[in-house]
């Protein structure tokens, strides 16, 4: 049975940076298997990947956002 709470599929969202008044909207697809998390998105920095780890119990999830030929971002 699937945790409704971790959904692998097409997700869209927003982050929020101390620098930037507004809400950063990002566009991204999440797989979520086996307690680790990968994916890829686009924001307006450019595209990324995403590779980290959740838990069911607790709710929370971690990943880092590389974007591509860039920083990254935790």
């Amino acid at each position: 049975m699937q945790n409704n709470q971790f959904v692998s599929g097409e997700w869209s969202g927003f982050y929020i940076e101390h620098h930037r008044p507004q809400r950063g909207w990002m566009h991204l697809y999440l797989a979520f298997e086996n307690g680790k998390i990968r994916g890829e998105g686009t924001d307006y920095v450019g595209p990324w990947t995403a590779t980290g780890t959740y838990d069911e119990q607790s709710g929370n999830c971690q990943w880092v956002k590389q974007y591509i030929a860039k920083h990254r971002v935790e």
